[in-house]
């Protein structure tokens, strides 16, 4: 009778521990609104500049892979604020805009995380536009 009953208790154990098992797996897989994880590559280790003078952004087009780190320098006379387009929304790349001015001689960093092709602007000149296409 020992056997019987240790050999009972085991199967129950069993199926105890894989009912927990699936139900732990589903009960994971079922979490809503759940962010994937992003990743991103360090494409280059080096990023790249773009200058904004009292002449505008330049370059003002451009074309990186993503993870790509941008340097924003402000090199002009008067205040920069980077901001997605369109203006006065700043909404196409909510994330890519700098919601804040930087002085002159100061610099605004981005890491593009999202393809896409995305226009920018300085949000306290609008008239001084770029677009910057990020490719997988």
């Amino acid at each position: 009778m020992n056997k019987t009953y240790a050999l009972t208790v085991g199967i129950i154990i069993l199926i105890v521990a894989g009912t927990g098992l699936v139900l732990a797996k589903s009960k994971k897989s079922a979490v809503p609104n759940q962010p994937a994880a992003v990743s991103v590559p360090a494409i280059n280790s080096r990023p790249i500049t773009i200058d904004y003078t009292d002449k505008g952004f330049s370059p003002n087009k451009l074309t990186v892979k993503t993870g790509q780190k941008i340097i924003f320098r402000n090199d002009s006379s008067a205040s920069l604020w980077v901001a997605s387009g369109p203006h006065p929304y700043d909404n196409a790349y909510p994330e890519f805009n700098a919601n804040r001015s930087y002085p002159p001689g100061q610099d605004y960093i981005f890491t593009f995380a999202r393809t896409g092709v995305w226009d920018f602007h300085n949000h306290l000149n609008e008239s001084d536009t770029g677009t910057i296409t990020v490719n997988p």
